[in-house]
């Protein structure tokens, strides 16, 4: 769905090399796109744009734009996971590009071993 909304628009795919996704059980979405070409005011109006039609389409998504020393977060560069274990909630804010259990289900499981 994010090829489709993305491939006729320039600014998003134009040197455009790695796309990461980071994602919660509850299903909001962080996206991070990853360039070799600084990005600038035309790729922030055209990402702001993809952001809100794929929400318009039920997704609960954030966009983040990176170049060589370069870093544009449309809102946050984090989601937040609830996880259940043993009847507790606990819940994580997980950073992009940073180390977390990808998979909510494997880090509940995970939970219940260490606490």
């Amino acid at each position: 769905l994010l090829v489709e909304a993305m491939k006729d628009n320039d600014s998003l795919r134009r040197k455009l090399f790695q796309v990461d996704f980071l994602s919660t059980l509850s299903g909001e979405i962080l996206v991070s796109l990853l360039y070799h070409r600084q990005l600038d005011e035309e790729w922030i109006e055209n990402a702001k744009a993809l952001k809100q039609r794929l929400n318009d389409e039920g997704f609960n998504l954030n966009i983040i734009g990176r170049a060589r020393k370069m870093k544009i977060v449309l809102d946050r560069d984090y989601v937040i996971e609830k996880l259940d274990v043993n009847g507790q909630s606990y819940i994580y804010q997980q950073v992009e590009n940073s180390f977390t259990q990808p998979n909510g289900k494997v880090a509940e499981k995970m939970l219940e071993w260490a606490v």
